[in-house]
């Protein structure tokens, strides 16, 4: 392990995230001085960039159900870093930041299975640091997992510093593939706060928008909105266990992916429900399902004032309209209200999560993943 020399002075870190969505990579340059509580964060730029309709296909040949070779693994893996290279390649030169003046990169690559103990994450770090000749800091949630916990989530550390308030009870709620909450409420220390998987976000509306549709997301959520909400069918989405589970809980494609989208569709073509309709109503069961873990495990618990959304949900505008309209005495406002585009945010948090890394300082949050103790995380990689 070899620390930042000058903890205090300001490092220029990159933070690159694909997500539970597997839609394509999102890369985020950060200023950021100091560690821990007292760390300075500042966001300076970003790059979203879907993937190749061929290459996202392929990502998802990978996904536990399917049959591939381990050529065919190799081969996609490759790709992908390929492509977060010259992602953040194409950054870097929009900032007109040189190179070398880069201390780091911190990463995702797609989660290919994730059943903790079990993580298995596309992952060839190598490349962006000899790409890069700088250290690459990768696979940031299996420490935590070694150590007994879930490695995920692993966002609330970030959230509270950048959102903490004396004056405001916050949810920080992001709705990628999967949605997710961190609760700090007013004057909490970070040790207080709550944070877990409220289910899906994104996933299982993309799902069935590319099976019903030929599209690969709803688009502004104009689907939806052209659809009508079945009462039956989002109860019986209600039902689903994991809704209903106390927290610390987290989830993935292998709750809330294909297998379960298949069911939905099943099961609607048994009740003669219109396509529009089911994806009216999977998106409300993506917000009924955010508002109950609101009501069941985090409002006994303290005041929120304000929700801010992240994440790609947030360009679902059907999606948004219905949040507002389940949770109508509660500000809503996103990360861009705050000088961070909603896309970045979980760029962001991987650049910072990786900093501390480097500052040798722990990252995880042991009463929210379950892990034994908090931890250095991830695996550094130098040229």
């Amino acid at each position: 392990m070899i620390p930042y020399k000058n903890i205090e002075g300001e490092r220029l870190v990159v933070g690159g995230m694909s997500g539970t969505s597997s839609d394509g990579v999102t890369v985020s340059l950060v200023s950021v001085k100091g560690t821990y509580l007292n760390k300075k964060i500042k966001f300076i730029d970003y790059l979203d960039r879907k993937y190749p309709e061929s290459l996202r296909d392929e990502i998802f040949v990978l996904y536990p159900g399917e049959k591939f070779s381990i050529e065919e693994f190799a081969k996609t893996g490759y790709k992908v870093m390929g492509f977060y290279l010259n992602t953040i390649e194409e950054l870097i030169k929009k900032t007109g930041i040189k190179k070398e003046d880069i201390s780091l990169i911190s990463y995702q690559g797609p989660i290919l299975y994730y059943k903790p103990p079990l993580c298995i994450e596309l992952s060839m770090p190598s490349i962006l640091s000899e790409g890069f000749g700088i250290p690459v800091i990768s696979h940031l949630r299996a420490q935590d997992i070694a150590a007994g916990g879930r490695g995920a989530p692993l966002s609330p550390y970030v959230d509270y510093l950048l959102f903490h308030s004396r004056e405001k009870g916050r949810i920080i709620q992001n709705i990628g593939g999967i949605a997710n909450l961190t609760a700090i409420f007013r004057n909490s220390k970070i040790d207080d706060i709550i944070s877990f998987d409220t289910g899906p976000g994104n996933m299982i509306i993309d799902y069935l928008t590319k099976s019903l549709f030929g599209k690969p997301y709803d688009k502004d959520g104009l689907l939806a909105k052209k659809g009508n909400i079945n009462g039956d069918l989002l109860r019986w989405l209600m039902e689903h266990p994991y809704i209903k589970k106390f927290p610390p809980k987290t989830t993935g494609r292998e709750v809330f992916g294909k297998s379960f989208g298949d069911k939905i569709i099943q099961k609607s073509k048994e009740s003669g429900i219109l396509p529009e309709d089911i994806i009216a109503t999977v998106t409300a069961f993506t917000v009924e399902s955010i508002a109950t873990n609101y009501e069941r495990f985090v409002f006994p618990y303290g005041k929120v004032d304000e929700v801010i959304l992240g994440g790609g949900g947030v360009f679902n505008k059907t999606l948004i309209d219905m949040l507002k309209k389940r949770l109508p005495d509660i500000e809503i406002n996103t990360h861009d209200t705050y000088g961070i585009p909603s896309e970045a945010r979980e760029a962001l948090t991987w650049a910072v999560l990786g900093d501390e890394t480097l500052c040798n300082t722990p990252g995880n949050l042991p009463h929210i993943t379950g892990a034994k103790k908090k931890v250095i995380m991830g695996t550094i990689t130098f040229p």
